[in-house]
């Protein structure tokens, strides 16, 4: 057991660089042998997450882990999509949650959206006051919007190695701060007008 880390089984931890499931042979190995490495645990199972991710009033973030090389190097952030080794919510989390949410069928469009928008701004106004002005679309926000295709939007990465950090399909046009970013389903090479979002601000 390792429960003090999250996970309830050595099975439930998954080295990145091989997407072996460890056992507890294994992880003392790798705990011995590379300390610097790399694994992920799957403490929540997916009947509890699809129930958490779909209920009404639950956001949905990720914390976008670092994507590192096969040595445990941090990559830098204009790397090609699927060159990285990590968890897969780095590059899948909207776009795993809003196939899950579309097939589910329980939530509106509108419902859907604003989980990965309006509430997360709505939720960090009284902290960071230039959230008023985001995850909208009115006049006189910060123009950050994502126009996606429904019948196509899915994550594509995954806990296999390759695939921790390919790139979600079926968002069509991305701008941030006014900028297109992604135009036509392809990067906009050069163009990088995100600032960053500070508290008190």
């Amino acid at each position: 057991m390792v429960s003090h880390w999250g996970a309830r089984h050595y099975g439930d931890l998954i080295w990145v660089e091989t997407g072996e499931t460890l056992t507890e042979e294994s992880f003392n190995r790798y705990r011995r042998e590379r300390p610097d490495g790399f694994f992920l645990m799957e403490h929540i199972k997916e009947p509890d997450m699809r129930a958490a991710v779909l209920h009404p009033d639950v956001v949905i973030a990720s914390d976008g882990m670092p994507l590192v090389d096969a040595e445990g190097r941090s990559l830098p952030f204009d790397s090609d999509f699927g060159a990285g080794l990590g968890h897969p919510r780095s590059a899948g989390t909207f776009g795993t949650y809003l196939r899950m949410a579309i097939d589910d069928g329980g939530l509106t469009m509108g419902q859907i959206v604003a989980k990965t928008a309006y509430l997360q701004a709505r939720f960090l106004e009284p902290f960071v006051p230039s959230m008023a002005r985001r995850g909208r679309l009115q006049v006189g926000a910060f123009a950050d919007i994502t126009i996606f295709d429904p019948q196509v939007v899915d994550g594509r990465a995954s806990y296999e190695p390759g695939t921790n950090s390919l790139a979600s399909e079926g968002f069509v046009h991305v701008i941030v701060n006014g900028e297109p970013v992604i135009r036509d389903g392809a990067l906009v090479p050069g163009v990088y007008p995100g600032e960053a979002v500070r508290a008190g601000r």
